[in-house]
């Protein structure tokens, strides 16, 4: 059985009505969501609307350190990440050529620090349809020492163009 975590915050990307563009740090796009993109590179990293779901773009990916896109999941989903074994990612959408990201759970610590849990695959494709059922294994103890905790889907690759229709969290055995 899976429990679906997140809703609230992932509905929020389906609402938005105009493009916003991360170029230098952070940019918060509503409660518990931002773009990140390396200060001292050139990286663009876009976020807008496309059809029923949202589409991320991202340019000049290579002069910088990071490019990501970030969910923090709410306090109350605590109770059914400690149910479970998996975080599930499903992602379903389009891209157009190549498309490389990486998603991984992030442990966030007092006084700094983060703990980095990554999926068991990635996400990689030439381009065309993506369906893909990432887990990533779920550290009960480390859940419980964290003072938050981050979905974060890494850009990899230079340039990327994909539409997400579908980007859902669960929890399961």
């Amino acid at each position: 059985m899976a429990n679906r975590i997140g809703e609230h915050r992932l509905a929020a990307l389906r609402q938005r009505t105009s493009e916003v563009t991360a170029y230098q740090g952070h940019l918060h796009l509503a409660e518990g969501l931002w773009l990140s993109v390396d200060p001292r590179g050139e990286a663009r990293l876009s976020l807008g609307p496309k059809g029923e779901g949202f589409r991320i773009t991202l340019s000049n990916r290579d002069s910088a350190r990071w490019a990501d896109f970030g969910c923090r999941l709410p306090r109350e989903d605590r109770a059914a990440l400690a149910q479970g074994k998996y975080l599930n990612v499903r992602i379903r959408g389009e891209g157009q050529g190549l498309t490389l990201f990486g998603v991984f759970l992030r442990h966030v610590r007092q006084p700094g620090g983060v703990v980095d849990i990554n999926s068991e695959n990635g996400v990689l494709s030439p381009g065309g349809r993506i369906e893909c059922d990432l887990r990533i294994p779920l550290d009960h103890d480390l859940i419980a020492k964290s003072d938050g905790l981050e979905l974060v889907l890494a850009f990899y690759h230079d340039r990327m163009d994909m539409t997400f229709e579908t980007l859902e969290l669960s929890v399961s055995d």
